[in-house]
């Protein structure tokens, strides 16, 4: 047998370090490709959470302009005193928008707190939403032939609140990047 391992002693030392080079780079392989795998599978989730983010402000941000601008169209047809049945077919809308608002206010509140903050979710609570509610009040008691400084009055109310959405849209968009 000494004499089969001398004879073949080179053929065994390179079989066995074929084997254990084969080992150990198999497992090194394994390894990286799991780290791998990882950062794609984190990659990917981040990317998700993005995605997911742009949609929320989308939404939100859609439905704050198209409620603003109902709110306006409202404004707009007491303040130069349109057709009756034009400022109820507008009053219809807003109401129309108003529901959708209120339908999906919670959920809105929730993913915005989610995607970007408790305090994203406390502005929008109790700064946007807030001016919304008050807004929509002042037009609703506005009367066609009022005084037009209560109009002036509404109308600066109504481009702060521009002003706020904007401001906050820039803030949501900003911390998406």
């Amino acid at each position: 047998m000494e004499a089969f391992y001398f004879k073949y002693k080179e053929l065994i030392i390179f079989f066995i370090g074929f084997v254990m080079t084969s080992l150990v780079g198999s497992y090194v392989a394994f390894e990286f490709q799991n780290r791998s795998w990882e950062n794609q599978h984190k990659v990917e989730l981040i990317d998700y959470e993005r995605q997911q983010a742009i949609q929320v402000f989308l939404d939100i941000s859609s439905i704050m302009d198209n409620r603003l601008y109902k709110m306006r169209k409202v404004y707009w047809g007491k303040r130069f005193d349109v057709d009756q049945n034009v400022l109820d077919s507008r009053n219809n809308k807003y109401d129309e928008i108003l529901d959708i608002w209120n339908s999906n206010l919670n959920k809105n509140l929730a993913l915005l707190e989610r995607y970007f903050g408790v305090k994203n979710r406390y502005y929008f609570e109790f700064i946007l939403h807030k001016n919304f509610f008050e807004l929509s009040k002042k037009i609703s008691f506005l009367k066609v032939n009022s005084f037009d400084d209560e109009f002036n009055i509404v109308n600066k109310e109504i481009d702060d609140l521009n002003s706020y959405i904007y401001k906050f849209d820039k803030k949501l968009l900003n911390s998406i990047r």
